[in-house]
């Protein structure tokens, strides 16, 4: 264990058919009976449709057993003597768990914590009107061939996460290489109407697509849902011009993996958001100095507030504007004038909301 310190894992896992309503709280019950076995803290989703996972322990051998159990100890059909249940006790076989060593025991998680949805990534897509990740997902690419295939021109690059996270750190292909799209979602529930626009799909109609979110599970959805209006636009066309992009392709492990695989940063700018304690993730061997300036200078991030450059997410701030509310970047002299002013509260405007 690197340092004697935490651990923390990211994943998810997306199950097809769905739990049942009598599946459904047995999965949960199992998976908390898990967690609490090997001392496991954080925070999840679960839903029919699966899990997804921000998760520590105490130690790393913890964290892998916790892992190794999921794959090997997975049946719901057991807590009631009943093996017949429709649940694969290989849920969990080919699960891309994300584990970082060594982390300070304050950057732990206090408790387990996992609520129940109705959608892991809040597309608007649940249920039947989801679609078939089985049937329609993109095709994974490892680090290194996602990497290769950005130095493509023929190729189209989408980050799939929301613009505030894309505001401190995204991936920049080479020169002569993929072009950048930033659909800049203040949430994933704006990814279908995006997605179904004219301009967006001349934009894509033709290219090969490739996309990226934190750790994957974005992408799955959201590669599903390309491939399938797709499908239905060659099916359903008539005299306009079908939507038919060349291939569609995400990487396994997402953001996470590929720094990890380019400690130097590779194509990556700036940071990369996290949603746990840590906060952001950085290229490991890239300088400090080089990091920040990309922020500001190519990304040009600014605290919200006296608009100087600013590269962190501080102390949970949030746009003002009603109906909004994503997080926005306030430099640490504006939080220190924020106690004393009331009224700073309405120049909290994310960068959707200035446009």
């Amino acid at each position: 264990n690197k340092g004697g310190g935490a651990s923390i894992v990211l994943f998810y896992q997306y199950k097809e058919p769905v739990w049942t309503s009598r599946e459904f709280p047995k999965a949960l019950k199992l998976f908390l009976s898990i967690g609490r076995k090997y001392e496991i803290t954080g925070r999840g989703r679960i839903a029919p449709e699966g899990v997804n996972c921000t998760l520590t322990a105490p130690t790393s051998k913890l964290i892998r057993l916790f892992c190794q159990s999921l794959r090997d100890d997975w049946n719901i059909g057991s807590l009631d003597g009943n093996d017949s249940s429709n649940d694969t006790t290989k849920l969990f076989h080919d699960t891309d768990f994300k584990i970082t060593d060594g982390l300070p025991q304050s950057q732990k998680f206090k408790s387990l914590s996992v609520r129940k949805v109705e959608e892991l990534v809040a597309y608007g897509l649940e249920g039947e009107k989801a679609p078939s990740i089985t049937k329609f997902g993109g095709t994974h690419l490892t680090a290194v061939d996602y990497h290769k295939a950005l130095r493509d021109p023929h190729t189209v690059v989408i980050d799939v996460r929301n613009n505030y996270e894309t505001q401190i750190g995204t991936i920049q292909p080479p020169p002569g290489g993929a072009t950048l799209l930033d659909p800049k979602l203040r949430n994933s529930r704006e990814w279908p109407k995006w997605l179904a626009s004219k301009e967006t799909q001349q934009q894509l109609n033709g290219k090969k697509i490739l996309t990226f979110c934190t750790g994957g599970i974005r992408c799955e959805r959201a590669t599903a849902l390309i491939n399938q209006i797709s499908i239905d636009s060659s099916s359903t066309s008539s005299t306009a011009t079908p939507f038919q992009p060349n291939g569609v392709y995400h990487m396994r492990g997402g953001i996470e993996r590929y720094l990890k695989t380019y400690p130097q940063g590779g194509y990556w700018s700036g940071k990369n958001y996290l949603f746990d304690k840590r906060m952001e993730q950085v290229p490991e061997f890239k300088d400090s100095i080089q990091i920040e300036n990309e922020v500001t200078s190519k990304l040009q991030a600014k605290c919200c507030v006296c608009r100087k450059p600013w590269t962190s997410y501080r102390n949970q701030y949030k746009c003002h504007q009603i109906q909004c509310g994503v997080p926005v970047l306030v430099c640490d002299v504006c939080h220190n004038n924020s106690k004393s002013s009331e009224n700073q509260k309405k120049q909290l405007k994310c960068e959707l909301c200035r446009e």
